[in-house]
């Protein structure tokens, strides 16, 4: 994840036109607020979809270096 938004940031500090950049810019806010969320879950230690924390961060989870976003009714037994 950490990759993926520091090429973004390049890309941005690169040769690219207003939009592109207007367009990109979110994205790199989006993709550090979204591994903030990852670390502060796991330095919590929640390990259950079913914990309250889990639950209301929209179930943010890595695969690898990939950051995933996953929007789901969760059901509590």
């Amino acid at each position: 994840m950490a990759n993926q938004i520091l090429d973004l940031v390049e890309a941005v500090r690169g040769r690219m036109t207003k939009l592109e950049k207007k367009n990109i810019s979110p994205l790199i806010v989006q993709g550090v607020h979204e591994r903030d969320i990852i670390l502060d879950l796991r330095d919590q230690k929640i390990n259950s979809v079913f914990e309250y924390e889990w639950v209301r961060q929209l179930r943010f989870y890595f695969e690898g270096d990939d950051l995933f976003s996953r929007c789901m009714q969760t059901n509590f037994p």
